[in-house]
Order: structure tokens, then sequence, then C-alpha cells
């Protein structure tokens, strides 16, 4: 069974809470996140349908390269951008054990340069036209944004701009225990680690890139002032996943 394919319902329901077959995630049926009308889920599709057919389960946090993972392995935008408690409340955790669980993180400064210009550029319209209104249709450089907006709480509450952290910690509080943590800054090598893993045939193509920031140093953007404020606020992300402005340190949270 490949990465697009349609599990059996045996497989999902192997896989899921009962609760889960008949409320996934509170709102969407079965059908929708499973079986979409006979009809291969296009690359704009949000599916667990890949998850269950590679046995494998990617942790997409904003900003962090994940829409070239997912529509890359598996067709589609899978589960988009969910913390993994909500995987783990929806999925047995025998099956969830016995998954390749992985997620790709960005050093902090660089991930909040790349959400400001995602947004500033317009993000995606219906989900994002409201924030885009709110915080920066009257801002009008970075430097203002880190310096004036992203210390407010609220402005943080938007999805591109949660901590890491939101979603790597599970429903225990602890950091969950992924097989494999990727790095955007050597995406092209960590890809083809799970490439191997979870869909050998996947192709590496960029998808989601704002047009114009891409080749700029986010380093070039930022004042110490700036780096001072994003040190604080992203403090958690930086220390665990081993984070400089500079660069980082290969490690992630053991437990203990």
């Amino acid at each position: 069974m490949n990465a697009q394919g349609t599990p059996g319902i045996g497989a999902v329901l192997r896989t899921f809470h009962p609760n889960f077959v008949r409320y996934p995630f509170g709102k969407r049926d079965l059908r929708r996140w499973f079986l979409p009308s006979g009809v291969p889920p296009s690359e704009d599709d949000y599916t667990l349908t890949g998850f269950v057919c590679t046995q494998s389960l990617f942790l997409h946090i904003p900003k962090a390269a994940g829409t070239s993972v997912a529509q890359n392995l598996y067709g589609n935008l899978a589960g988009g951008h969910r913390v993994i408690g909500e995987y783990q409340r929806v999925m047995q955790k025998s099956a969830l054990d016995r998954m390749f669980t992985f997620t790709f993180v960005r050093n902090p400064w660089d991930r909040a340069f790349s959400a400001y210009n995602f947004l500033k550029a317009g993000g995606w319209p219906a989900a994002d036209a409201e924030y885009t209104e709110r915080f920066l249709a009257d801002c009008s450089s970075f430097e203002q944004f880190v310096n004036d907006i992203l210390p407010q709480d609220v402005a943080r509450e938007k999805v591109h701009f949660l901590p890491m952290a939101h979603f790597l910690k599970g429903l225990d509080g602890q950091w969950f225990g992924f097989d494999f943590v990727g790095r955007f800054e050597r995406f092209a090598q960590d890809f083809e680690i799970v490439r191997q893993k979870v869909n050998p045939a996947a192709k590496v193509t960029h998808r989601n890139i704002t047009s114009g920031t891409e080749k700029r140093d986010y380093r070039s953007a930022y004042t110490p002032e700036m780096i001072e404020i994003v040190s604080d606020l992203y403090a958690q992300d930086i220390k665990a996943l081993g984070y400089s402005f500079e660069g980082f340190e290969d490690r992630y949270p053991v437990r203990a």
C-alpha cells in the first residue's frame, strides 16, 4: 500500500480509538479523513491516509518545511498543524508505538523571520487575513514587528508564532520521543533519511516558499535588541533543541 492509497477499515480501526472513528478531532467524519468519496486526496487536502498506509506519523511545525515534507512524502497536507497530544488522544498507543514518528524543527530566529514574511505577503488568505489585518497592516518592518508586536501574548497565539514546544510536548507535558527529528538547516540530508523510511519513491520539491525571502539570511534582519527579544520569547525551544542565533547543536530532549 503506497503513501497515497486508501487504507482498509480494519487498518483504520487498529490505528485509532473507536471514538475518533465517529468524531475525529471533534468535528470531521471518517469519510473526510480516510475515504474522501473514493477519490484520491489532492495535494491541498488534509487526510491521515498516508500515516496509516506508511505506518509513519509526521508532526508538522509551521514554517519548518512541513508543507514540502507532507506533500512530497504523502501527496497531501497530511494532518496539518496539529500538536502531538492530539494524535496521542485519537490513536491507539500500540499503533503509535509501531509507527515511525518524525518532525522537522527550525532555528527560532529564522522561523520568526520566515513566518513574518509569509504572513506579510498574505499567507493563506482564507486562514490568515484576519491576523494580517489586525497585526501587520500598519506594521512597516520586521524590526517593528519584533519590538512592538511579537512580545504581545495575543500576537503569539497565531499558529506560526507558537513555540515549537507547543507542538512537540505530549499529553504528559514532556517532550515526545520522536524516532527522528530533522533540521530545516540541513533539509536535503535529513529529508533523505525520512524519505527512505516513509516513501522511497518520493521526489524532493520545495513548497510554500515565500517569494523574495527564501535566499535572505535571517541574521541580517536582526538588531541586538531583536535577538534578545526572540531569545526570551522562545527560550524553551532554544535550550531544548540546541539552537543559538548563529546555528545549533544536535540534541533533542531525552526522557529520564
